[in-house]
């Protein structure tokens, strides 16, 4: 396994995931460590990095970042993939986070072996800015509007609009 992530479903239930080297997204009860439903597939290779939607949203989102290149967003209500992948890496997503921007829309931000953070509206999927950096992101970090963003040169902190 490459990431885990605790989470919680609109209707309270709580949840562990995790993402693997063969490109699935797995669901499991955190507190019998059963699993749950069936694995979440899309990722042509690893699962690198997942991350849950705030709890401020009405449904429970999953974002998974993977070595494909592609960010995808799962309904964890449903167990289905929400739209299309994003695409926009030109190599593997190691880092994915949601946050809100300033005016308290929400964002999503992925970080990518490319050297780029993109960010990205989590209800249209649409890309809405990239930011191209020296050397790529490692991970990525989210407490509201404010991102911090290590990679090799150290620590960034950004708020983002």
């Amino acid at each position: 396994m490459y990431a885990v992530a605790f989470g919680t479903t609109s209707g309270g239930r709580r949840l562990l995931v995790s993402g693997g080297y063969d490109g699935k997204v797995r669901l499991w009860d955190p507190g019998s460590g059963d699993p749950i439903g069936e694995c979440l597939t899309g990722h042509v290779h690893s699962v690198l990095s997942l991350a849950f939607n705030g709890q401020d949203e009405d449904r429970t989102r999953l974002a998974s970042g993977g070595e494909d290149g592609t960010v995808r967003l799962w309904d964890l209500d449903t167990g289905q993939q929400i739209g299309e992948p994003l695409m926009g890496h030109s190599n593997l997503v190691n880092s994915v986070v949601f946050g809100t921007g300033i005016n308290q829309r929400p964002l999503l931000v992925s970080a990518g072996t490319d050297s780029t953070i993109r960010l990205w509206d989590p209800a249209s999927g649409q890309p809405l800015k990239a930011l191209c950096r020296r050397v790529p992101a490692t991970q990525i970090a989210a407490r509201g509007n404010l991102f911090a963003i290590a990679d090799a040169e150290g620590l960034s902190i950004i708020a983002f609009d």
